[in-house]
């Protein structure tokens, strides 16, 4: 059966009929509110087809008092599909009044974030864990839109405070990393870097930073399973570069020439010494 996309089917399109031509039959409230917990579990599994499936069959037949937790379920469905302007149009008519506090608010901070309208992402996303303060997840989005205003001081409570709800989250301890690198506090930055690295190995973003920052703070790359990554070894004469480190950054960008399964003109001129960004 083809699918047609979810913001037609349950934002603009009529109510759909069943086979004899009549609108399908309304559920009841107990049975709203079960079919509103299964989606809500497969779209906190990440099953993203069967959440569309589910959101377009349930749409018709939901009782009306259930609208609004709909309504929440659906943005919070469009965000996780990185769809800010359908997850806005789908909460636009919620009244905040009557629903989840904490659940609104993090919905419209993380509309606001896509957007990149900081100010609004930081004061909904305030609200957000004034109304559920052991939520890792907003007080994370609440530090990386900090940080993106240059707040680095309260960035790094919010991810003091993400990390204390949930430990050891090798993505937050990243991101209170690169604000502590901001800040010029660079051991703990590398710190963090080095336990989130042994927490994610598998991340390259995280030993990018990792290896940038080290190399930056004139220390040796850790070895580990990124450290014969090109682009790795290429971040690492990036780091030494920008604490004019030339000859560090060189030999990094060496390695990381012999590194790549491919030419690369632009390494292969800083392999060489031309650190200029322009021209050849």
């Amino acid at each position: 059966m083809r699918l047609l996309p979810i913001a037609a089917a349950l934002l603009l399109s009529a109510t759909p009929a069943c086979a004899d031509g009549l609108p399908p039959e309304r559920l009841t409230a107990e049975e709203s509110e079960g079919q509103l917990l299964l989606i809500e579990k497969a779209l906190a599994a990440g099953r993203m087809v069967q959440t569309d499936a589910m959101l377009r069959w349930l749409e018709p037949r939901l009782v009306d008092s259930y609208r609004n937790r709909f309504n929440l379920l659906l943005a919070e469905y469009f965000l996780a599909r990185e769809d800010a302007a359908s997850a806005e149009a789908a909460i636009a008519p919620v009244d905040g009044a009557l629903v989840d506090s904490c659940r609104f608010s993090g919905i419209w901070g993380w509309i606001a974030f896509q957007k990149r309208d900081w100010n609004r992402a930081i004061a909904m996303l305030a609200n957000a864990v004034d109304a559920c303060p052991g939520d890792p997840g907003r007080w994370n989005l609440l530090g990386q839109a900090l940080t993106k205003r240059g707040e680095y001081a309260a960035s790094i409570e919010a991810f003091d405070a993400a990390l204390t709800a949930a430990p050891f989250q090798a993505a937050v301890l990243n991101n209170r990393a690169l604000s502590l690198a901001y800040s010029g506090e660079m051991a703990r930055a590398i710190s963090d870097l080095e336990i989130a690295v042994a927490i994610a190995p598998e991340n390259l973003a995280i030993s990018d930073n990792l290896a940038f920052l080290r190399a930056n703070a004139g220390l040796d790359m850790v070895k580990g399973p990124a450290s014969d990554d090109a682009r790795t070894l290429a971040m690492a004469g990036e780091g030494a570069l920008a604490a004019s480190r030339t000859g560090i950054a060189t030999s990094y960008f060496t390695q990381a020439v012999l590194a790549y399964d491919r030419f690369d003109p632009g390494l292969w001129r800083k392999a060489n010494g031309n650190f200029e960004t322009g021209g050849e």
